[in-house]
This record gives structure tokens, sequence and C-alpha cells, in this order.
């Protein structure tokens, strides 16, 4: 059987044909949902066959696999702070060159400063690449990405990407992942009264998320190290369709179902080699008929969601004191005083997008996320 064969001609990303799948090639496996609390997409992931490398392709680096739930850090009133997300030089060793040309961040507090930095180090020395404060059009509690002119990197050096924020209080500026965090590369820190870089769980061993944080790195010489991927969808009894452009070169696969009414989506992934197709990996269910349509976080309840003119909040963590909704600006649109383990909120008035339910209880501070949908 043929694995893992590099081909060098970048001409191959762009020349795909579709064989016949075969059963003498290894398939993916565990195929899930990675965000199934979000209502809009599905964030497909799947484990590959053993042994299987990531191509050296333009492409997304990250440790929260570009899923942003709605959770944070942060109460720490006076306390400027930098995160980032780091790399060792070997990680990149397949690269013969290697360029950095986008950032994707998270922001969550807009009264306060912002900055988007890139570093290399070697030994205890940093260089800094990228100083780039955010001031104009930003947007609040949704991914959102910073494109510059590509910058060389060193592959001999370690890579940093990091977010500055100028203080740490009031609310929760720091956004973080639900993936479990690789430590010591997804959760650096520095708060600058300390003065040095150290771990999330060095602060706090139960704080074991990967900051939303990822950094785009692009190359003039990619080549493809089988296998790909691809990934099949079915709504309801209609045939399996790839659901994408091109293969994919990485575990997961973001599919945004927002448009879709009520209906059964059926997901399976391939592998593709050279030279053929796997056969499909388990296959994965989600149902979207005759099911409660709310998001259970084990902090609170949002019901109906999407909703159109009016949604319920219920907390499981007792009286709610206060709640806000926020739109993709870091605007309130609502707030209100509550007192109460449930309040029933009147949206008619609101447009269609994604909004951030704030909720404050005697325990702390929650989110989650609202989708509004006007008919």
């Amino acid at each position: 059987m043929k694995c893992f064969i590099i081909s060098l001609s970048a001409l191959c990303l762009f020349n795909f044909t579709l064989f016949a799948q075969d059963t003498t090639y290894q398939s993916p496996s565990n195929v899930r949902n990675g965000s199934d609390h979000l209502p809009n997409q599905v964030d497909l992931m799947w484990t590959p066959p053993s042994g299987w490398i990531p191509s050296p392709v333009d492409r997304w680096y990250d440790y929260d696999r570009g899923i942003y739930g709605g959770d944070a850090i942060g109460s720490c009133p006076g306390c400027p702070v930098e995160v980032a997300i780091r790399w060792d030089a070997n990680h990149f060793n397949l690269y013969d060159s290697l360029y950095i040309s986008k950032i994707r961040y998270v922001l969550r507090e807009s009264a306060l400063d912002h900055a988007l930095r890139v570093y290399q180090k070697e030994g205890e020395i940093f260089d800094t690449l990228l100083n780039y404060p955010l001031e104009e059009n930003l947007v609040y509690y949704v991914f959102d990405t910073m494109e510059f002119a590509p910058i060389l990197l060193d592959i001999s050096k370690e890579l940093w990407v990091g977010l500055w924020v100028s203080d740490l209080g009031p609310g929760y500026p720091l956004a973080v992942g639900n993936s479990p965090v690789i430590d010591g590369y997804g959760n650096m820190i520095k708060i600058y009264y300390y003065g040095y870089w150290q771990t999330l769980t060095e602060i706090n061993p139960d704080f074991r998320w990967p900051w939303n944080l990822g950094a785009y790195l692009e190359t003039p010489n990619d080549s493809i190290i089988y296998p790909v991927f691809n990934v099949y969808r079915a709504i309801d009894n209609l045939p399996y369709e790839r659901i994408h452009e091109g293969h994919l070169f990485d575990t997961i696969y973001h599919d945004y179902i927002h448009d879709l009414g009520p209906c059964y989506l059926y997901y399976y992934v391939t592998c593709v080699y050279e030279d053929g197709e796997s056969m499909p990996s388990d296959t994965l269910h989600i149902s979207l008929v005759n099911t409660p349509e709310i998001i259970q976080n084990n902090k609170i309840k949002v019901f109906p969601n999407p909703a159109s003119d009016h949604v319920s909040i219920e907390s499981a963590r007792g009286k709610i004191n206060s709640i806000s909704l926020i739109d993709s600006h870091g605007s309130a649109v609502m707030e209100e005083i509550v007192g109460d383990e449930r309040i029933d909120l009147d949206i008619s008035h609101l447009n269609s997008s994604i909004y951030i339910i704030k909720v404050i209880t005697k325990e702390g501070f929650f989110t989650s996320k609202l989708l509004v949908v006007k008919q």
C-alpha cells in the first residue's frame, strides 16, 4: 500500500481527481462535532490514520482548532497582559521557506486597547517582527482576521504570535477555546507586573484552555504529503456530496449550516492518497428535526436558538443578577436586571445576526451565543 508520499509539484494542489473508494487504503476514524453547543455550525473533526503528517502548504496554524465558544478569563483590574501561542523551530522543518501573512483573534472588551504581535525567539532573545495596534473597524465576540504584507520567518527559530491587552479588567478580555491545551504552546501569558512569560496552568492548574489565536503561514513551494482528506455530507435522503473545493490538509472542517431548515445531516470523511481514495470513515449523524433548540454549556440554557421574536434564558448556577445582549461591534443592545433563574426576552426589534449573551450570577460571569433569524 502506498502511504505518505511527498509530491513536490505545487501544481498538484490544483489538480484534484476523484477516485473510486478502495478498501486497501486506511480511513479516518472518530468523526465528531467539536462544538455541539453552537447553533449555526458543525465543526467536523476526525482522527487521521496512524503516522499522518500535515502537508507543508499555505494554512492556518492554531491550538484552538478555530473554534470560539464564548468562554474567556479576566477580572484583574490594573493588569496589562499579553497572551501568545508558540511553535518550536523544528515544527516547520518540512518547509524550505515560510511567511506569516494573517493573524486570527477574538476581542471582547471595547473599552480596552489591543495590539497584535509576532516574535521569533532564539535562546532567551525575542526579535519583534510585528507590533500592530488594533484601532479601526473592530468587531467583538467573533473571530476577526488581520492581514498584512507577508513577513519572512527564520525557520531555525521559535515562532510566537501574541495579543497584547491594556488591562485584564473590568470584564473578561481573554478569549479561550474549548480544545484540550498543549501546555507550554497554546497557553503562554505574560502579566506585565510579573514581567515574564509563563503558562496559564502555572497561574491556575484548572485553566487548561488554549487562547483563541491563529497564524496563517504561507510558502512559495507547496508540497503534499498524502493522505489528505475529503468531507462528504448528505441532507435527509439526498445523496452524499463533497462539500468543499479541493482537498483538505487538516483534520477539521467548519460547515456553516445557518441556511438549513429542519433536516437530518450525515457526514463522513475519506483519506485521499496519490492514486486512490479510502473507504468512508464512521458516520456522524446530526438531527435538526424534533429536537429541543437549546444551547447547553452546563451554565446557562438559551432557547429557542435560533430565535426570531422571543428567547428564554435559564441559569443552572442560581439566580441571574443581570443579563446583557452584545452585538458583533461590542455594543450592548439589551440590558436587564433579573433576580430570578429564568428570563423571557422580547427580541423582535433585533436584526438578524449572532449576539453574545452575558449572564452574571453570584457564581460569576457566563456567556453563550444567540442566533437571531428574521423570517
